[in-house]
């Protein structure tokens, strides 16, 4: 009696199957990793123009709430009496006040318009190739004696497009 087992029909097509899921499932989790990194990436990028918006805001706003106590010091200067050109003075201080909070409300909608909130260019590039990857990866193997185009070893390219994103 033979010690080795009998293979049964279609054991190894099935066995090539669960090794190339076996490879892509392991490569997947630095992919992953990579993914998560330009999104970080991303997300950091956005922030940066969220808080120069906010930033922007804030100044915009206490610069107008200066404007409204500098126009209650116009009205007490005018009821207080037209002495001289004190009124002129705090005219040209709260035209230069709203002046100023003009300006950082520009700089702030400016910032505020290039955050995109649901764009993630970066990322979606590199999902979409890896789901071109990982189906060609999945692609049944062409015949042995059949012809192609030197286009074979999907999974070694996989692999390395792995490795080149880890880095």
């Amino acid at each position: 009696m033979s010690t080795e087992e009998a293979e049964l029909p279609g054991e190894e097509d099935q066995r090539g199957w669960r090794e190339r899921f076996a490879r892509v499932t392991a490569a997947g989790g630095p992919l992953l990793a990579t993914r998560l990194e330009i999104l970080r990436e991303e997300l950091a990028g956005k922030a940066i123009f969220a808080g120069k918006g906010l930033v922007g805001a804030v100044i915009a706003a206490s610069l107008a709430f200066g404007a409204v106590l500098l126009l209650a010091a116009l009205l007490a200067a005018v009821l207080a009496g037209l002495l001289k050109s004190v009124v002129l003075g705090i005219l040209v201080a709260i035209i230069l006040y709203a002046g100023g909070a003009v300006g950082a409300a520009w700089f702030a909608f400016r910032s505020l318009a290039r955050v995109q909130p649901l764009e993630f260019p970066a990322v979606a590039e590199e999902l979409e190739r890896d789901w071109r990857a990982v189906a060609d990866s999945l692609a049944p193997e062409p015949e042995p004696g059949a012809d192609d185009d030197g286009a074979d070893a999907p999974i070694d390219d996989i692999e390395e497009r792995f490795r080149a994103g880890a880095e």
